[in-house]
């Protein structure tokens, strides 16, 4: 279908979204989370841990019935989606999440990146360009602007947006 640059550049945000899986476990599930949760969010990640994936979502939307405050219980629905290959579902996900939490930037990321991935850079540019409003030097939805800006055939504008990812990251292969 896609190019193989393309096909190269989606794998890499698949890998980023496996990566905010591996880091957005207990600790952070439960910093601002209610003591009314924590079990909850304390089973889930067991069975995420233990590869039952559709357990630890279904505990993970009790929490959000009890706490729907909390986006990183909406990142790690739509992380887990993710690895089971919804992207459909995951989009929904970090888009909930997105509306309790309308600046976080690993949501925004991750919202940008799935829209890419699903074939729609129109949509993945749209939501980039909320989160560097808010967060100019994150260099991840940088990355994810880049490549949609890429996508949508405005390689002027990719290439000086992949420049920017250099500089704020200078170890970032993708972006060279």
């Amino acid at each position: 279908m896609g190019s193989r640059p393309a096909r190269a550049g989606l794998a890499a945000f698949a890998r980023a979204l496996l990566f905010v899986a591996a880091f957005s476990g207990p600790a952070g599930a439960q910093e601002n989370a209610p003591e009314v949760v924590r079990p909850l969010i304390e089973e889930a990640e067991r069975h995420r841990s233990a590869g039952r994936v559709d357990e630890a979502i279904a505990r993970y939307r009790d929490v959000l019935r009890l706490a729907p405050h909390l986006p990183h219980i909406h990142l790690n629905i739509g992380v887990l989606y993710h690895g089971q290959g919804k992207l459909t579902e995951a989009r929904e996900a970090f888009t909930a999440g997105l509306e309790r939490a309308p600046d976080d930037p690993l949501l925004l990321y991750n919202a940008a990146a799935v829209e890419l991935q699903l074939g729609r850079p129109a949509e993945a540019l749209a939501i980039a360009d909320r989160g560097i409003a808010k967060h100019r030097d994150d260099a991840s939805i940088r990355m994810v602007r880049a490549s949609a800006l890429r996508r949508l055939d405005r390689a002027a504008e990719a290439l000086e947006e992949f420049q920017q990812v250099v500089r704020l990251d200078s170890r970032n292969a993708s972006a060279y």
